[in-house]
């Protein structure tokens, strides 16, 4: 019984770390997508502006 109560509690110990390294990763991906992203607008305003 211990150990099938140490079992699950690695599993779930791994689901949260998995959780939280999932999380991580999505922060990373939408900050380097922002990072790329506000250049190109930036720059798409200032030729608005020149034209007008």
């Amino acid at each position: 019984m211990t150990r099938l109560l140490a079992t699950v509690e690695m599993v779930l110990l791994n689901d949260t770390l998995m959780g939280w390294v999932d999380t991580l990763l999505l922060c990373l991906g939408l900050t380097l997508t922002a990072a790329s992203a506000i250049p190109a607008l930036q720059s798409l305003r200032g030729s608005r502006e020149e034209r007008a």
